[in-house]
């Protein structure tokens, strides 16, 4: 599979430690830093800055509710910043969401036009969640979507397996660490 650079465009969705430091990631999930990291260097060392894209969610907002509903032990996540192992570097875009898709009031899909993209790799957590809402987004807007599989994780390993069983094929291509852009 062969990728245009200036078209092809990284979102990583949420690795903020409200998210990555929940027990069920690590025990279900234990690679997941490993190949975030991985898929960073990838990415950094082939593309531009530019076609990097951190997405961060704010809950405090609009949808603190929605947010309650799904992690009612959790307090809402208001610091923005990534977790270690994930922050942007200079010139990486950082989108900051108040749902559970990245392109709904934001400047997510402004942004992409303007660059030019019109395929997007995503990965981030979590997979049944933010993760499908911003993929599901993406293929209406007309964009093809690419799921980074080692890069998602979920609360729950049958969740994860099952958006991708039913999702990949349709909404976006699954694809792993071996199929990344050459």
């Amino acid at each position: 599979m062969k990728f245009i650079h200036h078209k092809l465009v990284f979102l990583l969705i949420d690795y903020q430690d409200t998210y990555t430091n929940d027990a069920n990631v690590h025990r279900l999930f234990p690679s997941l830093r490993n190949n975030v990291e991985t898929l960073l260097v990838d990415a950094r060392s082939r593309f531009p800055p530019e076609n990097i894209v951190h997405i961060r969610s704010n809950y405090n907002l609009v949808f603190a509710r929605n947010f309650k509903i799904l992690h009612p032990d959790k307090p809402l996540p208001v610091d923005i910043d990534s977790t270690s192992w994930a922050r942007a570097k200079e010139y990486e875009k950082i989108i900051i969401k108040t749902s559970f898709d990245a392109f709904m009031n934001t400047e997510l899909n402004e942004y992409l036009n303007k660059i030019g993209a019109n395929k997007i790799i995503v990965c981030g957590l979590l997979t049944s969640v933010c993760v499908l809402f911003t993929a599901q987004s993406a293929f209406a807007r007309g964009y093809e979507v690419f799921l980074y599989e080692p890069g998602c994780a979920d609360r729950d390993k049958n969740n994860h397996a099952a958006i991708i069983k039913i999702y990949d094929g349709y909404i976006f291509k699954r694809i792993q660490s071996t199929q990344l852009p050459a």
